[in-house]
């Protein structure tokens, strides 16, 4: 069984000729949490609809475990849970939804959709459209968590929540995360979501910048409070970066590098290095 996602040479786009994605080829692997980092209008939300079949790439291929996600085929469909940033709900309370909705998805556990909603606080007995964004938000999120998908995508699952509920939500993405499953998430909260990732993917001017784990980064790559540092590779006055000589693990600021990766050529050279590395190795 093909366990995995892999993107070769796509292009990803809304007329022919002019992609917001370009040439992009990477795999991604089950039981991963990647991270997905880019400027507004850089091509996140595009890559999405791309991995969930919504959008027919203008050029390459991409296959999801062994089938092609624009073709819908009602095992890849079963497999997949999308849940975008503005999410749109029908008329109907949660436990309705619940009811009509989760014998689309084969794996879907209600006691874990129980466990979610409680702890993100969701009102099952409220009608859906009446929600506030951030209660449709929280409840779309307990569904999705619930539906054991081998592919789950988040598009910025954090925009909306107030802080308390971005920490719960946080906690149960991590308590629910399967070995079997792929989850991608995308945010503008880059410090947010630095403890439940495991993979950094980077898009910069509608290329792949770095896909890379989390561990690979730490282990090339030293972050510093201190605003400059004599060995620095970037600094902006408040934070640096620096080669990681001695090779052990340090705590990866991601905040910082995606600030470094947008502003710095230079820095930029070097993440297309530890890229090119992790690729080869």
């Amino acid at each position: 069984m093909n366990n995995s996602v892999i993107l070769k040479n796509i292009d990803f786009g809304y007329q022919k000729g002019t992609p917001v994605l370009s040439q992009v080829s990477f795999e991604l692997q089950e039981g991963r949490v990647y991270g997905v980092l880019g400027l507004n209008g850089t091509g996140k939300t595009t890559l999405f609809k791309g991995l969930s079949g919504l959008l027919c790439p203008l050029a390459g291929t991409i296959e999801a475990f062994g089938m092609h996600p624009f073709d819908k085929t009602k095992e890849f469909l079963g497999n997949l849970m999308f849940v975008p940033i503005n999410p749109i709900l029908p008329r109907m309370t949660g436990k309705a939804f619940v009811k009509t909705y989760s014998s689309f998805w084969p794996g879907f556990s209600i006691d874990e959709f129980t466990d979610a909603a409680q702890s993100l606080s969701v009102n099952l007995d409220k009608n859906l459209s009446r929600m506030s964004y951030g209660e449709q938000k929280k409840f779309m999120l307990s569904f999705a968590l619930s539906t054991n998908t081998r592919l789950l995508l988040l598009d910025e699952p954090l925009a909306g929540l107030d802080m308390v509920s971005q920490k719960n939500l946080l906690m149960t993405i991590a308590q629910n995360q399967k070995h079997h499953r792929i989850l991608i998430l995308s945010s503008n909260q880059a410090e947010e979501i630095d403890n439940i990732i495991t993979d950094v993917v980077i898009i910069y001017q509608g290329k792949i910048l770095l896909n890379c784990p989390v561990e690979t980064i730490g282990s090339r790559l030293a972050f510093h409070d201190q605003g400059f540092h004599p060995n620095s590779v970037f600094d902006d006055g408040l934070k640096s970066i620096c080669l990681n000589t001695a090779g052990d693990f340090m705590d990866v600021d991601l905040r910082t590098l995606f600030y470094a990766a947008c502003s710095n050529n230079e820095f930029r050279e070097i993440l297309c290095t530890i890229n090119n590395n992790q690729i080869n190795e």
